[in-house]
């Protein structure tokens, strides 16, 4: 519950959404799912120490334009961005210095949205920044899938164009940060190019020139072409064009291919994404269909013939890494049951060491 951006909202806005929440019509069950939390984090008058290192989560800059200033106030309480796109600290509070850096989020992973040319969205115009928040697509460099996707069917494409120009405006002037993983730049004459073009809007020229294409390979082939024709060409197309008309997306140019570490679209071979409307297919996950040398072939295959990356060496133990690499567990969140166990032990002496001075003050009178 991302409360600590919602603190900095407007009395106004909060007021909107509370008169609209009222109109939400009432549902009489009891929830499906019971919260539980283990000890000591159910011990609520702990968050007050939570809440005076970690609220609010961002602060407000100076030298902004008041189109600027809005983007600010919509990307860091409205919308709250940072609560994926920044790393978290020790406490699980934002890492103020590496604001909106890119944070994993499980087996996502929010990528850096400050203006860093080799690792974040500086190559990105405002337009672009607008047209993939209303659209979730930008072509051959960005496709909305998983979380960013739930957030762009859900929220952005809602927003007024003068709120999406505000946010874009505001992203472009906020600190770059430049991390480890980079993304390659487009070469466009290593990219491939349409069979036709009317193919990617003929199915059933699409289905023809599959069939030709898997016959071509050898048969019972293992090969990464074959692996890739067999689960995802039929979808995403043999040249990567995918069908705009039946919403299966693009894959030639995405930024998540040409990323430095292989890490984001392994994970979405192994476990699909979710589109960024509420029409778009659901990408199914491979982990129980292919086996990590097969989903290391088709990364390499994607990332060298659909990214136009010279040169791709993704192994099986790569994937076996990314699959079972999760979010490391901060400080807080690792020791928890013993530092607990420590301040109860600390507070017990302090409690002593007070009767004991009590007691003895009282007796020297």
């Amino acid at each position: 519950m991302p409360y600590p951006s919602y603190s900095g909202m407007k009395e106004e806005d909060i007021s909107a959404l509370f008169a609209y929440l009222q109109t939400v019509p009432a549902v009489d069950e009891a929830p499906k799912y019971k919260t539980d939390l283990p000890f000591p984090f159910n011990i609520r008058s702990l968050m007050i120490g939570w809440n005076f290192l970690n609220v609010p989560s961002t602060e407000n800059r100076d030298g902004l334009t008041e189109t600027q200033q809005r983007g600010e106030y919509i990307v860091n309480n409205l919308e709250h961005c940072g609560t994926c796109h920044t790393p978290r600290n020790s406490t699980m509070g934002f890492d103020k210095k590496m604001y909106l850096s890119g944070a994993q989020l499980g087996h996502w992973h929010a990528p850096n949205i400050t203006p860093d040319d080799s690792s974040g969205i500086g190559s990105w115009s405002e337009q672009d920044i607008v047209t993939y928040l209303r659209t979730g697509e930008l072509d051959q460099r960005a496709y909305a899938g998983g979380p960013m996707g739930e957030a762009v069917a859900h929220s952005t494409r809602y927003l007024k164009n003068e709120d999406l120009n505000a946010i874009a405006s505001y992203l472009k002037a906020v600190p770059a940060i430049q991390t480890d993983d980079k993304v390659a730049a487009v070469d466009v004459s290593r990219l491939p190019t349409p069979i036709s073009e009317s193919i990617t809007h003929d199915l059933l020229a699409q289905k023809d020139y599959l069939a030709q294409a898997k016959a071509q390979v050898s048969n019972g082939s293992n090969s990464p072409e074959s692996l890739y024709l067999a689960a995802c060409g039929s979808c995403h197309g043999v040249d990567g064009y995918g069908q705009p008309d039946a919403r299966y997306a693009p894959i030639v140019g995405l930024s998540s291919i040409r990323r430095e570490k292989p890490d984001a679209l392994v994970n979405m071979i192994l476990h699909g994404v979710e589109g960024a409307t509420n029409t778009s297919p659901i990408m199914p996950g491979f982990s129980d269909e292919l086996n990590s040398e097969q989903i290391a072939g088709i990364t390499n295959y994607v990332r060298v013939n659909f990214g136009g990356l010279n040169s791709s060496e993704v192994s099986a133990s790569d994937v076996d890494r990314i699959a079972t690499t999760g979010t490391d567990k901060p400080f807080l969140i690792k020791y928890a049951g013993l530092l607990a166990v420590i301040g109860i032990i600390v507070a017990i002496i302090i409690i002593v060491f007070i009767i004991r001075a009590i007691l003895r003050s009282r007796r020297r009178r």
